[in-house]
Formats: structure tokens, C-alpha cells, sequence
């Protein structure tokens, strides 16, 4: 019984514990917002890179949708690259509006090579 509830104990200040690290990491961007001290660019790398790390991801891409021509489109800073809207693992999330969280994006089906070989 009382590994039990150590058990439990550990779950509740483990869950605590990123929960505390979420919210930190969003009043973080919040303040840069707020105070206008970052340029777009330097804050949507600020998000990209908070997100990464709360997702434990090793890298993050950020992908804007052009409904007209279909297709996404990522900013990587030397380059933009685009791709059809209704390829990879970025056109389904575009496309459905859920969230994935892949383990591991080489061995998804939807996993799109050619736009990873760009980037």
C-alpha cells in the first residue's frame, strides 16, 4: 500500500512538474509579446523553439497554408520550401486540424523525404 501511494505521489508531482514548465515557457512568449521586444522573426523561432522543447521534439518546423494555391510553405531562413497541401505528415495535420505527435517520422507512411531532405 505504501508504494502504492508513493507511486501516486511521484505521478501527481511529476504531472505538476510539467505543468509548471508548460506554463512557464508560454508566459515567457507572452511577455515577449507583450513588451514588443522581438522582431516576427526572432519571436516565431522564440515559439518554434518553445514548442520543440515541450514536446521533447528534436527540431520543429512551422508550415503556413496557402488555401488558394493549396500548397504549404516553410519559412527556414536561406529558403522557403512548399509542398502540396495534401502531402506528408504537415499536409494531414494542415488538413485536419489535429495534432500529431509522431515518435518517429521516418517510419510514418505520410512522412514526406523530399521536403525533410530540404530542410
Amino acid at each position: 500500500k505504501f508504494l502504492s501511494i508513493t507511486l501516486e505521489n511521484r505521478s501527481a508531482v511529476m504531472t505538476l512538474h510539467n505543468s509548471t514548465q508548460r506554463m512557464s515557457a508560454m508566459l515567457e512568449v507572452c511577455k515577449q509579446v507583450a513588451g514588443e521586444t522581438l522582431k516576427f522573426e526572432a519571436l516565431r523561432t522564440s515559439i518554434m523553439e518553445h514548442a520543440r522543447r515541450l514536446v521533447n521534439a528534436d527540431r520543429a518546423t512551422l508550415y503556413s497554408v496557402d488555401w488558394n494555391r493549396k500548397t504549404l510553405a516553410a519559412d527556414l531562413g536561406s529558403r522557403v520550401v512548399t509542398m502540396p497541401l495534401n502531402q506528408g505528415i504537415a499536409g494531414t495535420v494542415a488538413l485536419t486540424g489535429e495534432p500529431l505527435n509522431i515518435k518517429d517520422a521516418y517510419s510514418d507512411s505520410r512522412f514526406n523525404q523530399s521536403v525533410d531532405l530540404k530542410s
